[in-house]
């Protein structure tokens, strides 16, 4: 009796485990819209961009389509291959939580018009991104401000050098 319990109770658990680490294919669509870039690199947020574990995803005409595996959800990163190779580049965010992911993405100068749609996820991150901005940045504009009136008057290390430059 003691054993049935303990399978009755295991079982579920076990398939639940094996549920989690399943693998599921999602088809990465993209359109490139105002650049002539010949490939895009997808990987994982904290790996190098120099890694050898990045795909580097083929551009034609203006398009991208790769399939992907993911083993369990996870944010991902697109990264155009010419922005990385000269390293100053802004990442593109995805979780592949739906069988299709669509991308629109512009120039760097244009990078605030990049779309990303297809999942849940995807929708609930960038909707929380948008908030955080129309929180946040009219502080960080006000912020920036001041700190640049205050260098253009030579004011904004002066407490510093006051107090650090005098010899006791």
């Amino acid at each position: 009796m003691h054993l049935y319990r303990s399978l009755c109770l295991l079982l579920p658990l076990g398939g639940l485990s094996l549920c989690a680490d399943a693998q599921h294919t999602t088809v990465l669509k993209g359109k490139v819209h105002g650049r002539d870039s010949k490939a895009i690199y997808l990987m994982l947020p904290n790996q190098s961009v120099r890694s050898a574990k990045n795909v580097e995803i083929p551009i034609r005409d203006g398009r991208f389509e790769y399939k992907m595996t993911a083993g369990h959800l996870q944010a991902y990163e697109l990264i155009f291959k010419e922005e990385a190779d000269v390293g100053t580049y802004r990442s593109i965010i995805f979780f592949p939580d739906s069988a299709v992911v669509n991308f629109d993405l512009y120039t760097m100068e244009e990078a605030d018009n990049n779309v990303v749609t297809g999942g849940r996820v995807n929708r609930d991150y960038y909707k929380m991104d948008a908030f955080q901005e129309s929180v946040f940045q009219r502080i960080r504009d006000d912020i920036f401000s001041q700190e640049h009136s205050l260098k253009d008057q030579h004011r904004f290390f002066r407490l510093y050098m006051t107090h650090y430059s005098e010899k006791p």
